[in-house]
């Protein structure tokens, strides 16, 4: 209920993921794949090790087995689990690395005696699977050469010790290695939603070798007391045997409570830390959003004083063309009345020149037909 009722949709990928070159895949599916991958790992390191304890004849190879066994796979475990899948990943990956290197030059390298190459060859086999199954999550279908140089010297460092093959987590050791911050690490832990939906799968994965691993513990403490030195210490081991069932068995319901009131516990900082980066969130859109506000009315001042200022400008321009095209206009019509006063007056002294010659002439022919005229001539 609080995942549905409290906590924002779980994006498609991690921060970490997100931050990572060439992840190709959604942050479900890597997770999916680490749970797969974790299972073949553990599946073979279980065949190896049983095939070793049949191989051979001497005791203490058989107890080195049993060993590999109930401490490999925690470690198996405990890297699949990661909260963020790609830390998940990239810790299997430097686990496979810590483990072929513990088997060829490091504590157990003669752990096995003549069966010691089986082991050896186990190991190489589970890092080309982890190193196959990464590749399949890039976008490049490749991983970048100095990646792999950079975890392997980090694995060489950090190599794993002892017969109980303790070993160092990247994760608590080199975050920048791998991509990560303290940012996004919390941004990892926001994820609510995708958190609780891999909780039946965690419980599920951790539970699925448990009766197993019980029953190797009891193998063990029984080969362990049959090897010691003392006759004594048989009975010894035995009570101790018994005591740790029993402690088992008593301590299972408490664990169990204690495990589940951890959970809600962690559900409950993990809400806290989502509902306050969504505060942030909001903060930040509403800050950009005044912003942008702001810049959109200067832009719309500056566009309207531009177009008045280009408005006004056509219009004087406009009115001075009109009192322009007038004062032509008049010129136009001063120089055609002009002209036609002009062509009127000449017009009319051609008339009047006309009229004084053809009365000049009509007056001299009446002159020459009138008998009177003749007669006094």
């Amino acid at each position: 209920m609080l995942g549905l009722t409290a906590c924002p949709q779980a994006p498609p990928q991690t921060a970490a993921m997100r931050a990572a070159p060439n992840v190709s895949v959604t942050a479900d599916l890597l997770q999916t794949r680490n749970f797969e991958i974790g299972r073949q790992m553990i599946g073979s390191i279980i065949l190896t090790s049983d095939s070793i304890a049949a191989a051979s004849d001497l005791p203490a190879v058989r107890l080195r087995a049993l060993e590999w066994k109930l401490y490999a796979i925690p470690l198996v475990q405990e890297a699949a689990l990661r909260d963020d899948p790609y830390v998940a990943s990239v810790d299997l990956g430097a686990f496979s690395m810590q483990q072929v290197d513990y088997f060829t030059t490091g504590d157990g390298r003669n752990a096995f005696g003549a069966q010691q190459p089986l082991a050896v060859q186990a190991s190489k086999e589970l890092l080309e699977m982890m190193a196959k199954a990464v590749v399949r999550s890039l976008s490049t279908g490749e991983v970048r050469p100095g990646t792999r140089d950079s975890l392997a010297a980090w694995a060489a460092r950090h190599p794993m010790r002892g017969s109980g093959m303790q070993r160092e987590s990247i994760l608590g050791s080199d975050w920048h290695l791998i991509g990560l911050s303290s940012s996004s690490l919390v941004e990892t832990a926001g994820n609510i939603d995708r958190t609780i939906r891999l909780l039946t799968l965690r419980l599920a994965f951790m539970n699925e070798f448990l009766s197993e691993q019980i029953r190797w513990n009891a193998e063990l403490m029984v080969g362990r007391a049959l090897t010691a030195p003392h006759g004594d210490s048989l009975l010894l081991q035995g009570a101790n045997l018994v005591r740790t069932m029993n402690a088992l068995t008593a301590d299972m319901p408490a664990l169990i409570d204690r495990q589940r009131a951890a959970i809600f516990a962690g559900v409950d900082r993990e809400r806290l830390l989502a509902l306050a980066d969504v505060d942030r969130q909001r903060v930040a859109t509403l800050s950009e959003v005044r912003i942008e506000r702001q810049a959109i009315e200067a832009t719309v001042a500056r566009e309207r004083e531009a177009i008045l200022t280009a408005v006004t400008a056509e219009r004087t321009a406009t009115l001075r063309s009109v009192d322009s095209l007038a004062q032509r206009t008049i010129e136009r019509s001063q120089s055609a009345a002009r002209r036609l006063v002009f062509e009127a007056l000449i017009a009319g002294l051609i008339l009047v020149a006309a009229t004084v010659a053809a009365a000049m002439f009509l007056m001299r022919r009446w002159r020459m037909t009138d008998p009177r005229l003749l007669n006094r001539g």
